[in-house]
């Protein structure tokens, strides 16, 4: 078993995906029909994210706790990848945290909300 994709919820599918293709270098792979359908990118590893737009009886979660769940992008330059986010319209956290093995984090948050960190690491651990 392994996972397929993560699945994150947007108000506009499309323009959600497009910023992330722009902001982390991913394209699109898959648009599912309708009107707000889902939209599927992918890394060049074969990494791959969804939006789904919210369904209509779902609660959204309050600012704080969308950021306790995140999704970690592996980055190799920490630097220009910031740079690259934060030109893509991408809010950058205010520090950059060190974290065990080495590796250095930097949370941001995309246009709608959600918070993710990049991540590099001087070696894989896993």
């Amino acid at each position: 078993m392994r996972i397929e994709h993560v699945g994150l919820m947007a108000e506009d599918t499309k323009k959600l995906a497009d910023w992330y293709c722009t902001a982390l270098n991913m394209k699109v792979v898959f648009t599912a029909e309708g009107e707000n359908a889902p939209v599927f990118i992918a890394d060049d590893r074969g990494a791959v994210l969804e939006f789904f737009p919210p369904q209509p009886q779902f609660e959204y979660p309050e600012s704080q706790e969308r950021k306790v769940t995140h999704i970690a992008i592996e980055v190799d330059d920490l630097e220009s990848a910031a740079a690259q986010i934060q030109s893509a319209g991408g809010r950058l956290a205010d520090e950059t945290l060190s974290l065990f093995g080495g590796a250095k984090a930097r949370f941001f948050e995309d246009p709608e909300g959600h918070w993710l960190h990049m991540i590099w690491r001087p070696e894989k651990l896993w």
